[in-house]
């Protein structure tokens, strides 16, 4: 074998070698084995591998053979300066063979070593041609010059070189990248079980901190209603200084933070121009932390707090680090702002009914009306703050209002109870407008200079009528030296209070009207609520609690609630689960909150969801007068989120059959090609044909199976128009004849002429009936009867089609649809799921009945003009040429031909 033989072998197993590292080795080894690989083809003694730094635009050495440690971390070669800089420029290899008297170094002050005798230098160039660095070798007295031919063949190396480090770095970027996103999944599945704002807060930390190399952060809140700030959770030593944390956040750092958009990285110490806003943060941060990094917490638009992050001397968040922070932040902000919003609504509602059931427990025991109005204000001060507050009754033939009861009122000398309608412009106006006013500053406000009554400085101020029977009989003001303290919200809560207050002005009608109004709440509420007394009994079941436990009202009053359990019907231990939390509230006073609890019901298979909240239910003086549970079912609502689930792992499973089906296409080509030209070459070898037609067969049949794939993966390209639903039934009909009759089956149509014209695909619709026809026919391998049959259905149109064959068992209907599930040895499951799928494009859905032993229908129903047709139409245009394209970069044929 010649020398110029083994020198090729010699590459190319070189070459091979590093293309095998390449899933294997870091960059940096993958660098590493092709200068030692270049240095053992080319006979070198040195070799060094450099790559550009796009930041300072020059190159750096990242791999060398032979080279000292010392000319590896001093050389950097400007592009266009020295040799290996003109390369890079370039893109020309450059041999060099007598260094000290070449030209090329007259000018660029270098002074090649007197032992280097030759030397090539070559571009390191990817597959678009652009240069990713140089490769060098030299060969050191007395080996001999490089040639030409060296060159030719270092430059060939160094392409597939070039490629290897390419594919390294974009294998090391996707690898980075499916990190980054399942690190974000998780980040996300954390986070959605987080059912209490501490909980999510804490979960953010968590993250932030694994995120952050075990730095130590902290989530700072705004609270919507005070727009204060306050710390919800913090981790590691930025625990030790929360006490001088929380003393910063005054309202020029809420502010600030209300104004952040984007992440900002802080340093701690040497540095003046710290916003004056945030410096007791970081003075409070700097013995800890030396740099911050501090990310909004956006939800809607708005930031509802800061994610901050204490990081040590020299340390830095990488940004793709921080976008991913951002990102988590981003959810969890979301996550944050729901439970709170939730939390808010549980506690509000608890908040009123708690009221409520107060208010009724005073006034059934209240001596007198003016006891009963008293307790009325102390209800009113436990839902909203207020320094003075009056309830005044009125008496139109004098034009006066009397105050009846009231709260801060200075009553000394020159107090008086009644008060004329002309000195009260406020009151005057409620009374005549039968509405509620309410006032952020009564100082600006032109319908009053001064409130009548109030003593001392007001400016918010609530006036909401007292309404009974169609009649105005009062008013209930409520007054604050607080501005702009009271919102539409309080009036809506104070205005249940106000009515009851109006109905005990009508001393007759005081209990059963109060219990007839709160009765009306319980019975419109959305959510089941139920009160228990302290020894468990049942005191009220609202018609929400009816319809979640099928026990009524009349059941479960006066029960036991461990009764009640009883009779709803539950396992044993979700009845253990409920009443341990109903036992554990009413013995520790601790709340419980149950986000998305899981019921198994006996009667039926099917869970249940329910959202509940139990907390203790008291009195002003704290006693415990029982409990009150707040339960919503929300099966719905989860199962929607299980139905976007399956939609997410079909997605899923249709990138997969894609992949698949693109990863067979490439061998099944080269086979089949390999087979027919095997073919021709031996024609007259008929057992060798034979084999080679067996070998071309089977290849077909794996390509349309790779076809069906593709078909389910691909978004599939509607083409709208006007269609004859008819029309493509009785074609799909005549193309199937010669199967129909083949399998002995009697055909019947019943065609109405009654159905709208739709518009649809009349290509992808028929290949819908083709399905569902051949399944029929499959179904009924004896012979039996198909029905096929169409009428107009809701605005649409449907399709059935009925066979007398086999059935379907129940627990394998639900399935016929999953991808590539098949009761069949043949086939690859997907038919009826493309057949859904085509369906569900055009905006319609499909619906089976089977009975094992007497047949099957499919029910198809197909809308005249869907807007999810029309959307789907403009999104498979777009990826179907971005799939395309993807097929022509990736090399992979459409077809095996």
């Amino acid at each position: 074998m010649t020398e110029a033989a083994q020198k090729r072998i010699q590459e190319v197993f070189a070459v091979y070698e590093i293309s095998q590292a390449i899933h294997n080795v870091t960059i940096d080894e993958l660098l590493k084995l092709i200068t030692e690989k270049a240095a053992a083809v080319m006979d070198a003694q040195a070799c060094s591998l450099m790559l550009k730094d796009p930041q300072r635009d020059e190159l750096v050495i990242k791999a060398s053979y032979g080279l000292s440690s010392e000319v590896v971390e001093e050389t950097r070669v400007a592009l266009g300066q020295g040799i290996a800089g003109r390369v890079a420029q370039t893109g020309e290899p450059v041999l060099l063979t007598d260094l000290r008297h070449d030209p090329r170094f007259a000018d660029s002050g270098i002074v090649p070593r007197p032992e280097i005798v030759s030397s090539i230098c070559v571009p390191l160039k990817d597959e678009e041609g652009c240069v990713l660095g140089v490769l060098s070798i030299r060969r050191i007295q007395p080996s001999p010059d490089f040639t030409e031919d060296d060159v030719k063949l270092f430059s060939v190396f160094a392409s597939q070189a070039a490629l290897a480090i390419s594919n390294s770095q974009l294998y090391a970027s996707l690898k980075e990248r499916v990190q980054e996103l399942s690190i974000l999944h998780e980040s996300s599945r954390e986070l959605s079980g987080a059912y209490t704002r501490e909980n999510a807060a804490k979960v953010l930390v968590k993250l932030a901190t694994q995120m952050a190399d075990g730095g130590p952060a902290i989530v700072i809140l705004i609270d919507s209603a005070s727009n204060r700030a306050m710390i919800q959770s913090a981790s590691g030593v930025l625990t030790e200084v929360q006490h001088q944390i929380e003393k910063a956040l005054d309202d020029d750092f809420v502010a600030w933070v209300r104004d952040l958009a984007s992440p900002k990285s802080i340093a701690v110490k040497g540095r003046r121009d710290v916003p004056s806003s945030i410096r007791g943060l970081v003075n409070a941060i700097s013995a800890t932390s030396h740099n911050l990094l501090i990310i909004p917490l956006i939800a809607e638009g708005n930031t509802i707090g800061i994610l901050v992050i204490g990081l040590a001397k020299d340390k830095r968040v990488e940004e793709r680090k921080v976008g991913m922070l951002t990102i988590i932040a981003s959810q969890a902000a979301t996550i944050l702002r729901n439970v709170t919003t939730y939390e808010q609504k549980v506690e509000q509602k608890a908040l009123e009914l708690t009221a409520l059931y107060r208010l009724s427990e005073r006034i059934s025991t209240a001596a007198n009306l003016n006891e009963a109005l008293d307790s009325i204000l102390d209800v009113v001060r436990d839902l909203v703050p207020y320094d003075q507050c009056y309830i005044a009754t009125v008496d139109y033939q004098n034009d006066v209002m009397t105050l009846q009861a009231w709260r801060g009122i200075h009553s000394g000398d020159g107090f008086q109870k009644e008060v004329s309608l002309a000195e009260a412009p406020l009151s005057t106006w409620v009374i005549r407008e039968r509405k509620a006013l309410v006032s952020s500053d009564v100082s600006k406000d032109a319908r009053s200079r001064k409130p009548a009554v109030f003593t001392g400085v007001v400016r918010s101020l609530m006036s909401i009528p007292l309404i009974v029977q169609d009649e105005v009989v009062g008013v209930l003001n409520i007054a604050s030296q607080t501005p702009n303290l009271y919102t539409e919200e309080n009036v809506r809560i104070l205005s249940i209070i106000a009515s009851q207050a109006a109905a005990l002005y009508k001393e007759l009608e005081t209990s059963s009207a109060l219990a007839n109004y709160t009765d009306n709440i319980l019975r419109s509420i959305a959510v089941g609520v139920v009160t228990l007394d302290k020894d468990g009994r049942v005191l009220t079941w609202n018609k929400a609690a009816e319809e979640i436990t099928g026990v009524s009202t009349i059941e479960a009053s006066g029960k036991h609630f461990g009764e009640i359990v009883s009779m709803i019907g539950m396992t044993e231990s979700d009845k253990v689960r409920t009443l341990r939390a109903i036992n554990g509230v009413l013995e520790t006073g601790q709340a419980y909150l149950g986000y998305k609890v899981e019921y198994h019901p006996v009667d039926n298979g099917e869970q249940v969801y329910i959202n509940m909240n139990i907390t203790q239910l008291r009195d002003h003086t704290g006693e415990v007068l029982g409990l009150v549970l707040i339960f919503e079912d929300v099966s719905k609502e989860i199962k929607l989120e299980t139905e976007m689930r399956r939609i997410s792992e079909l997605a899923a499973v249709g990138q997969l059959a894609a992949t698949i089906a693109h990863e067979i296409r490439n061998p099944l080509s080269s086979i089949k090609g390999a087979a027919q030209f095997l073919r021709r070459e031996y024609e007259d070898h008929s057992a060798i044909k034979e084999f080679l037609d067996i070998i071309i067969e089977e290849v077909n049949v794996l390509n349309r199976i790779t076809s069906e794939f593709l078909d389910f993966a691909r978004p599939a390209k509607l083409t709208l128009k006007e269609t004859d639903i008819n029309d493509l039934v009785f074609r799909t009909l005549q193309f199937m004849q010669l199967d129909i009759t083949k399998q002995n089956v009697n055909l019947e149509q019943n065609l109405s002429y009654d159905v709208p014209r739709i518009m649809a695909d009349d290509k992808q619709i028929e290949q819908v009936l083709r399905n569902v026809v051949l399944n029929a026919l499959q179904a009924m391998p004896d012979g039996g009867t198909l029905k096929v049959s169409t009428g107009p259905s809701n605005g649409g149109v449907c399709v059935s089609v009925v066979d007398s064959g086999v059935g379907i068992p129940e627990d394998k209907l639900e399935q016929i649809f999953v991808p590539f599930f098949t009761t069949k040895t043949k086939g690859t499951g997907l038919g009826l799921s493309i057949v859904r799928k085509i369906v569900e494009n055009h905006g319609g859905n499909i619906r089976v009945e089977s009975t094992v032993g007497e047949g099957t229908a499919f029910h198809i129903y197909l809308p005249i003009c869907s807007e999810k047709a029309r959307m789907a139409v403009a999104q498979a245009e777009t990826l179907t040429e971005h799939s395309e394209a993807e097929l022509l970069r990736r090399g992979h044929p459409r077809n095996v031909n």
